[in-house]
Parts: structure tokens; C-alpha cells; sequence
């Protein structure tokens, strides 16, 4: 897990090089450190099984956000170093805030299980690549028109907005929807029983589904106009980071002596 969070913060401050060179050795890295982080996630897995490590989410989350970057490495930099940073503070939330020392609960009875936890990284991803895409956007404010996503220039009134894709956040609600009817199923399949809406983990998830839903409706029928819209997508960032990955987090743990003396091959 060190190792893994000390590679994307490496690779994050290797990006900021000016030369060509430096820029493809910070890719590398990253890569490491991507390898490393879905490694974790499969151990993880593996070691919990048959039990569910829900807790683990959000190296997930930080798996799926890194396959993002290595996907994107070819677009725009200040975009990839966006996620990067997005990554590097995840990941270092999840090695000095642990929940390993929580047991994995809940047996995965049935499909519904998986899908419900690996479909809800994905989801919390994607929104928070949706966020930093609207970031860039207003970054760039001014300098080009919005375009919709029929590639159709639009002006407002008030402004002209460089265009951000709503893409990452069409999918994020894809996969958080499915996350949680799949929740559902599983509950009511493996105990017989529906989801328990008491729970604020699970209240959290549902505010989570109704903002995106109304950001989506602001960006079909275009009430606000895109500024607004972008700062929205930023905002639902925050929020997802805040209600989704925050709740999955311990308390604050600095290394010990051990764990730093493995971790430097002593």
C-alpha cells in the first residue's frame, strides 16, 4: 500500500516537468504504481472471500481512476495531472486512514454482491472524473465556445465556456444505479430482507444518486448555463469524496518502524 501511494505521488510530481523525457518516465511510474494499486485490490479479494472487503472501496476507487489516467495519457496535460492528483490524495487517505483493521463482513451470497461493490468504485470513479474534467473546463474558461455533446457550439448570454464531456458522469450514474439495485438484490436474496435505509452509509449513497440526477437534468435541459453547470460537476467531486470515500476510511494511522523498514527492503 506504501508503495503504491508512493508511486503516484512520485508520478504526480514527475508530470510537472518541462521536458519530454521527464513526462514519459512520470507515465511509467504511474503505471507502477496502477499495477501495484490492482494488485492490492485482487489480494484484497482474495483474502476476504467469502466475505465482502467494503470497507476496501476506495482503493478501488483509486485502482479505477488510475486505469482512467493511463487512458487518458495521450489528452491534455493539465487534465492528467488533475486525475493524478485526484489518485495521489485518495491513496494517501487510504494508507494513513486504514479500515484493515476492520474484518471483512457481509457474505458474498450471490453475483449481486460483487456487482454492487465494483460497480459502486466504479461509479464514485467516473464521477470524480467527471470533476475534474469540469475543473479543466473552467481552467480554460474563455478561450474557446461550449460545445454541446452534439459538437454544436453554444453561447450564452452572460459567457462563452470551453466544453467539458459529461461522459464520465453519464456512466458514473450508470454504474452507481446498478450499485444500487444490485445492493438491493443482494440484501433481499442472501437474507430475505430489503436494504436497511437507516443506515447513513446508505443514505449517503441515495443523496449521492439524486444530485447526479439533477445535474443530469441541468445539463439535458440546460436551466443554468454551462459555467454553472461545470462547477456542479466540481461540486458533485467534493461530495462523492466527502459522503462515498470519507465514510470508508479509519482513523488516522502513521506507519511504524516495521512497516517503513519493509518497505525499504531492509
Amino acid at each position: 500500500m506504501y508503495l503504491m501511494t508512493l508511486l503516484y505521488i512520485l508520478a504526480l510530481c514527475l508530470s510537472m516537468g518541462s521536458t519530454i523525457s521527464i513526462r514519459y518516465i512520470s507515465i511509467a511510474v504511474f503505471g507502477l504504481g496502477a499495477l501495484a494499486n490492482v494488485l492490492i485490490c485482487f489480494f484484497k479479494y482474495y483474502h476476504s472471500w467469502p466475505l465482502m472487503p467494503m470497507y476496501q472501496t476506495p482503493v478501488f476507487v483509486t485502482a479505477f481512476i488510475g486505469l482512467l489516467v493511463l487512458g487518458e495519457i495521450r489528452k491534455k496535460a493539465f487534465r492528467v495531472r488533475l486525475l493524478m492528483f485526484t489518485v495521489a490524495v485518495i491513496s494517501l487517505a487510504v494508507t494513513l486512514f486504514p479500515k484493515d483493521f476492520y474484518l471483512p463482513f457481509l457474505k458474498s451470497r450471490t453475483v449481486f454482491s460483487h456487482i454492487f461493490m465494483l460497480s459502486g468504485a466504479l461509479g464514485q470513479a467516473f464521477f470524480m472524473a467527471g470533476g475534474v474534467e469540469a475543473a479543466c473546463s473552467i481552467h480554460n474558461s474563455g478561450r474557446v465556445p461550449f460545445l454541446n455533446t452534439k459538437g454544436v457550439s453554444e453561447t450564452s448570454s452572460e459567457t462563452k465556456f470551453p466544453g467539458w464531456d459529461s461522459s464520465y458522469i453519464v456512466w458514473g450514474f450508470i454504474f452507481w444505479t446498478i450499485s444500487m439495485f444490485s445492493g438491493e438484490l443482494w440484501s433481499y436474496l442472501g437474507w430475505g430482507n430489503p436494504v436497511v435505509w437507516d443506515d447513513a452509509t446508505i443514505v449517503m449513497s441515495m443523496a449521492t444518486w439524486f444530485y447526479y440526477v439533477a445535474l443530469l437534468h441541468l445539463y439535458l435541459l440546460k436551466p443554468w448555463d454551462a459555467r454553472k453547470r461545470a462547477y456542479a460537476a466540481v461540486a458533485g467531486l467534493l461530495l462523492v469524496f466527502v459522503f462515498n470515500v470519507l465514510p470508508n476510511l479509519g482513523s488516522f494511522r502513521i506507519p511504524n518502524m516495521k512497516n517503513l523498514l519493509v518497505l525499504l527492503g531492509a
